[in-house]
């Protein structure tokens, strides 16, 4: 029941208060607090009263409006990341993983200070293992001014670089990348790889 309710709030939550404007008014009718009598005296006031009230609701439809259809939307820090390793022979026993990780700002703010975290779990033919790195470079122009802060604006795209060397035994590698910003937003992804280089026929197969 506690999920309904919270998956529903943003719907429940302005029909208990038509509801309770509806037992409100019943209860005023029901007392003859409100008459026809004291209607037609101040119907005035009432006009006033009314106009003050349609402005109320409107004004509380614009902000469940904006809960419902566009919070998370507007106005909020959101990245897309997407993660790409290269497998490369370097030495009869170990390859080579380049690991490129870009970061779109999708969001309509801008992210400060993203720093990348990724962690690695190896399969292989022993138990399996687990890394954390942390220590990751940011492709930047020689140009740029190393002092500066690091900030990905809305629509743009940053690049983060790194590689190790993995042990031939290895089967495959999990990376799951993680991106923290400065205001604590996090956001992750993952991508499995083989450690396994295919072996590439040195002529392509004839028909006889």
């Amino acid at each position: 029941m506690r999920a309904w309710i919270t998956r529903n709030r943003e719907t429940l939550i302005p029909v208990l208060l038509v509801a309770i404007c509806v037992l409100a008014i019943a209860n005023v009718l029901k007392h003859k607090i409100l008459t026809p009598s004291a209607l037609a005296t101040n119907k005035d006031a009432l006009a006033a009263l009314n106009s003050c009230v349609n402005v109320i609701f409107v004004t509380l439809g614009a902000v469940f409006s904006y809960y419902r259809f566009f919070r998370g939307r507007t106005f909020f820090s959101r990245a897309e990341l997407a993660l790409e390793v290269a497998v490369i022979a370097a030495t009869p026993e170990k390859n080579l993983h380049a690991l490129s990780l870009a970061v779109k700002n999708i969001g309509s703010l801008a992210i400060w200070e993203p720093v990348p975290e990724i962690h690695i779990y190896r399969h292989g033919p022993d138990d399996p293992k687990r890394e954390v790195w942390d220590a990751w470079q940011e492709a930047r122009s020689t140009h740029a001014d190393p002092n500066a802060l690091s900030v990905i604006e809305s629509g743009e795209t940053s690049s983060f670089i790194n590689e190790h060397l993995v042990d031939k035994a290895v089967w495959a590698i999990t990376y799951v990348a993680f991106v923290r910003s400065r205001n604590r937003d996090i956001w992750k992804c993952s991508k499995t790889v083989s450690n396994v280089l295919k072996e590439k026929n040195d002529a392509p197969d004839q028909d006889a």
